[in-house]
């Protein structure tokens, strides 16, 4: 495979709607065609300022509703899937990003190392500084959120070199244009492109005002970008040395 044909869905999730969330995941998905890679956001059926009541009403295990509705559509479109879920296992709640490989197979489940803002109150961090997975694609790196600003965490998955990053998040930025911790995670991956899916609106307090963004150092930095939702981002990358 020469390239990638990588998406991103920019998507608001409507806060505790889990199942009109995941309906209307699936119906943005369907936009997606001839693609290899699709990322979506964090805490993509929930929404993000949880409390640990709403964590526990809310969470789904890795054999709930989304997960079967995701691996089925990934199966389908033979793509592989990225998806920012609260994840409930046994006791245990993470803020997880479950990636399906393109026969609709569960390839690996990261859960996100470094907390902040609400998911504190609930999640419980994961032990792994980010994830990589060998997959039909080659070797694609996870991480969420907060994790990309952690250096330490950042450097464990550049330095194996991966193909691509997907990264799920709901961004809170600082109004710039591009995030510094989005740029220096641009430049140590490369050649591989970042695949960022983000969300917008506004919940209690916090509002989610930044970009999703396909990112390519060697093809300039910001190579597709939106701020509304949902929509589509896709771009073919070759990110071969």
């Amino acid at each position: 495979m020469s390239g990638l044909r990588l998406a991103a869905l920019h998507f608001t999730p409507r806060f505790g709607e889990v199942e009109a969330n995941r309906a209307r995941l699936l119906a943005a998905l369907e936009g997606v065609a001839e693609v290899d890679l699709v990322v979506l956001p964090e805490l993509a059926t929930t929404g993000f300022c949880l409390e640990r009541a709403q964590a526990e009403a809310w969470a789904e295990d890795l054999e709930g509703e989304t997960a079967r509705a995701l691996a089925a559509w990934a199966r389908e479109r033979g793509a592989v899937l990225a998806c920012g879920l609260a994840l409930r296992e046994g006791l245990r709640l993470s803020n997880a990003q479950l990636l399906f490989e393109r026969d609709g197979t569960l390839a690996n489940v990261y859960r996100k190392r470094h907390l902040w803002g609400h998911d504190q109150l609930w999640a419980t961090p994961g032990e792994a500084a980010g994830a990589l997975t060998e997959t039909s694609l080659g070797l694609v790196a996870q991480l969420i959120c907060a994790d990309i600003g952690h250096l330490e965490t950042l450097v464990a998955v550049a330095q194996r070199r991966p193909r691509v990053l997907a990264f799920s998040t709901a961004w809170v930025g600082g109004g710039e244009p591009l995030p510094t911790s989005w740029q220096v995670a641009l430049r140590l991956l490369d050649p591989a492109p970042l695949v960022i899916a983000n969300r917008g609106g506004q919940e209690e307090e916090v509002v989610f005002e930044d970009p999703s963004a396909i990112l390519s150092y060697r093809d300039g930095g910001v190579v597709s970008a939106r701020g509304l939702g949902p929509e589509l981002l896709a771009w073919s990358a070759d990110p071969s040395p």
